[in-house]
């Protein structure tokens, strides 16, 4: 423990203001019995901490989380991923995944030694089983964010009114039809804190045509007028790594609107994060059509895993950079 904490003092010392970070989350839930501070995820190109914050805005470092210090970011080419590396203080080495869009960061903890043997085992089978049930149960859920203890797995708005598709893939145990994109992101919390997790559960939309599914499209009304959406490409699966490549992801997407009117192509990187889509208006209501792909090594289906529509409504993305910003200063975690 006085090792990391030592450490860590000498990495806030050098840590200076980043021009531009991500972070995750930064939200206040009003619970029955209200956490007394909750989990914060920080990142630039050259450093990635976990700390929290409480009522005061007083931020602070997590001295127990071994991976708070700069780090080079690294992408596996034979699946998509990001990741960093580490060794805890007994000389386990550990590899971090993780997956970002705008205002979200997810971290994955895994094992180096075991990270190319995940499998679906078969209680992760009884697990996929239940979590379909509680996802769209909240009846069957044990634990509710308003509940007395405070604990509790609650859906992240999307902000996806409806989805529809002009083609599904349907096999004989799954079917991966538009519904799928809804609801991937989902928030775990308990009396002290909060995290935002991954849903890699529920299978992607897929199309499903012969081929590439070249033309094939989304149609997604939402619940609000925004000009601003993220899609996450490809079959995510952070259990099952492989599935990203081996299937195709999209490349080139037409975006059009009927109201107001605009039509516009996109590039989707092939990474697996989140790609920020702006629109050229305020939209609640377009389609999403397939244009160009990147193949897949072993199927030619083409997948999207998620999509989420910007909020309005809330305090935009910049004006909560702006505030961690000034908090990080006045905590004395960065400089100036």
């Amino acid at each position: 423990m006085k090792k990391y904490f030592l450490l860590l003092i000498v990495f806030s010392m050098q840590l200076a203001v980043a021009q531009d970070f991500n972070f995750s989350p930064f939200e206040y839930i009003d619970y029955v019995h209200p956490a007394q501070s909750k989990n914060f995820i920080y990142k630039d190109s050259n450093v990635i901490f976990c700390a929290s914050y409480d009522t005061k805005n007083s931020i602070k470092l997590d001295i127990n989380y071994p991976g708070n210090y700069f780090r080079t970011f690294s992408k596996r080419n034979d699946s998509g991923y990001q990741f960093y590396s580490y060794k805890l203080e007994d000389g386990t080495p550990y590899r971090d995944y993780f997956l970002e869009g705008k205002g979200i960061i997810i971290i994955f903890q895994t094992e180096d030694k075991n990270i190319e043997k995940v499998s679906l085992t078969d209680f992760q089978k009884w697990e996929a089983g239940y979590w379909k049930k509680i996802k769209y149960d909240t009846s069957l859920r044990e634990y509710g964010p308003t509940s007395e203890n405070g604990c509790g797995v609650w859906i992240y708005d999307d902000g996806i009114n409806s989805i529809n598709s002009s083609s599904f893939l349907s096999e004989q145990n799954e079917n991966y039809s538009a519904r799928n994109v809804k609801d991937k992101i989902y928030v775990e919390t308990s009396i002290e804190a909060m995290n935002y997790s991954y849903d890699s559960i529920t299978p992607p939309w897929v199309e499903g045509v012969k081929g590439y599914g070249i033309g094939e499209w989304l149609d997604i009304e939402f619940k609000y007028k925004s000009d601003e959406l993220q899609i996450l490409n490809g079959f995510v699966d952070f259990r099952r790594q492989y599935l990203y490549k081996e299937n195709s992801r999209v490349k080139k997407i037409l975006i059009e609107s009927i109201s107001p009117k605009f039509s516009k192509e996109y590039e989707l990187e092939d990474l697996v994060k989140y790609n920020v889509i702006k629109l050229p208006q305020k939209t609640d209501h377009i389609r999403i059509t397939i244009k160009d792909v990147y193949k897949g090594d072993k199927y030619d289906d083409t997948c999207i895993s998620s999509i989420l529509v910007t909020d309005p409504s809330k305090p935009s993305f910049e004006e909560q950079q702006s505030r961690i910003k000034q908090m990080l200063i006045d905590s004395g975690i960065i400089r100036k």
